[in-house]
C-alpha cells in the first residue's frame, strides 16, 4: 500500500506504463501495434516505458507507431520502477505466445501493478489466478494480443473505472502479501 499511496496524488486517469524486455522485432511490434490501437480509443492516453535496456529501440518504435505521448525512462531497479509506476493509471504486459514461457507461470509485474494501484491490460496467454480474473482488475487480450471488443476496452480505461479498479488492485494485494500469508498459516496452526 505504500506504494500507492505515495503515487496516488500523481496519478492523471490517463497514464498507461510497460516494464520488461523484448528479443525480437516481432514482439515489439505486438505490443506497440496494441498500443496504437489504444491511443485510437482514449487519445489522452501517455505511454511510459521501463525497458531493462534498448531505449533507443523503444523511441523508435513510438515514433514509427506514432505515438503522440510517450516517454522511455532508464530506470536501474525494481523499486525505482515501483515507485513511478506508483504515479501511473493502467499496466499493460503483453506476451508472446510463440515463446510459451507465460502458460504455466503468473508474471511478477502484474503484482507489481497491483501494489502500485494499477488495473492493467494482458496477453490472454499468461496463467493469471481466478481471484484476479474475478475482480475484474484485468483486461484480457484475445489470443495474438488482439483487442475482442473495442467497446468493453473503451469502458474498462474510463478513468471512473480505473479509479475505482485502483484501490481494488491494493486490496487483492493486500490478500496474497507474505505477512497475510503466514498469518493465515499460522492461524491454521492454532
Amino acid at each position: 500500500p505504500k506504494f500507492f499511496e505515495s503515487g496516488k496524488s500523481r496519478k492523471a486517469g490517463n497514464k498507461l506504463a510497460w516494464t520488461g524486455s523484448f528479443l525480437t522485432d516481432r514482439q515489439y511490434g505486438m505490443l506497440f501495434e496494441l498500443l496504437q490501437q489504444i491511443q485510437e480509443i482514449r487519445t489522452d492516453m501517455e505511454f511510459y516505458f521501463a525497458p531493462m535496456g534498448n531505449y533507443e529501440k523503444f523511441r523508435d518504435f513510438a515514433k514509427k507507431y506514432n505515438l503522440r505521448k510517450s516517454e522511455v525512462l532508464e530506470l536501474h531497479s525494481r523499486g525505482e520502477w515501483q515507485e513511478f509506476a506508483a504515479s501511473c493509471d493502467v499496466g499493460i504486459a503483453v506476451y508472446d505466445p510463440d515463446f510459451g514461457s507465460t502458460e504455466f507461470i503468473e508474471p511478477l509485474k502484474i503484482w507489481d501493478f497491483m501494489v502500485c494501484g494499477m488495473p492493467f491490460i494482458i496477453s490472454c496467454e499468461p496463467s493469471i489466478s481466478q481471484p484476479i480474473k474475478n475482480a475484474g482488475i484485468a483486461y484480457f487480450l484475445a489470443p495474438g494480443n488482439k483487442i475482442s471488443d473495442g467497446k468493453t476496452l473503451s469502458e474498462f480505461l474510463q478513468v471512473e473505472n480505473v479509479e475505482r479498479l485502483q484501490s481494488k488492485c491494493v486490496e487483492i494485494a493486500k490478500q496474497y502479501s507474505i505477512s497475510r500469508q503466514i498469518e493465515t498459516a499460522l492461524g491454521r496452526l492454532a
